[in-house]
């Protein structure tokens, strides 16, 4: 599997790549089918969102990402490149945050988001060409509850580890899709 094309999350005027996909919470919570079309195995996802946090609040500030426009099919089901379910190559258009919120300004107060945001900090120390599996020196872990920051943690790469290998244990007993293993 690919290393995956993370979101990004803005936090004390720096720049960090998440290392999880909270938008996913979103689409469970209304449970509205998610609607991106992946156009590349580095982005099975087929999006990529931007985040920030301020004033301990997370919010949502765009999301860029391809919909396929081809009508469904009823002879063919939908797969993990496309949601739609058709013969034939895929017709994507590009979308933006206003595809999913009425809103072009972004900054959308992400109250539906309760669990871990997780970014790598400090120097690659072992590549892995799958999902974010790669490891770094240590890790930013957010604990956010309805969109509010309650705490966060700088730990090293081993403490990491573990928190990684629950998590996989805990979304293997879940419905996440098989692509939710690349932590």
């Amino acid at each position: 599997m690919t290393a995956q094309m993370p979101d990004l999350l803005v936090y004390n005027g720096s720049k960090y790549a998440l290392l999880c996909n909270p938008l996913w919470a979103y689409f469970d919570g209304c449970h509205r089918q998610h609607p991106y079309a992946a156009t590349s195995s580095m982005n099975w996802r087929g999006y990529v969102a931007s985040w920030k946090i301020a004033d301990d609040r997370l919010y949502l500030s765009d999301v860029n990402g391809q919909i396929c426009t081809r009508k469904h099919d009823v002879d063919h089901e939908p797969s993990s490149w496309c949601p739609v379910g058709h013969q034939g190559p895929c017709q994507n258009r590009s979308v933006g945050i206003d595809y999913l919120f009425d809103t072009s300004a972004g900054n959308v107060f992400a109250e539906w988001f309760s669990g871990e945001l997780r970014v790598a900090t400090g120097k690659m120390i072992e590549y892995k060409h799958m999902g974010y599996g790669s490891k770094y020196e240590r890790y930013l872990i957010f604990s956010i509850e309805n969109g509010l920051v309650k705490n966060t943690e700088l730990i090293g790469s081993a403490d990491y580890e573990k928190l990684r290998l629950a998590t996989v244990e805990k979304i293997a007993s879940s419905r996440k899709p098989w692509w939710a293993f690349w932590l």
